[in-house]
């Protein structure tokens, strides 16, 4: 499980998005969601200090994630 602040991956990328795999992303929000699969908000921000405004106005699913250490 994730918890706020954490930093992640997207395993496979997005990229409906502009998103690769190796884009590292924190998780801003987190939505309970009604059928019990929680949906992460992640905000990727590239060299320039610009967030991707397009990845943080979806959810991502825990499946889709995995975790930076």
């Amino acid at each position: 499980m994730f918890k706020e602040l954490d930093l992640v991956r997207l395993k496979n990328g997005d990229e409906s998005v502009g998103v690769s795999r190796e884009d590292v992303a924190t998780i801003v929000d987190i939505a309970p969601g009604s059928n019990g699969i929680r949906g992460y908000t992640l905000e990727f921000v590239d060299v320039d200090g610009s967030t991707n405004m397009d990845a943080l106005h979806k959810y991502y699913t825990e499946d889709e994630l995995e975790a930076i250490n």
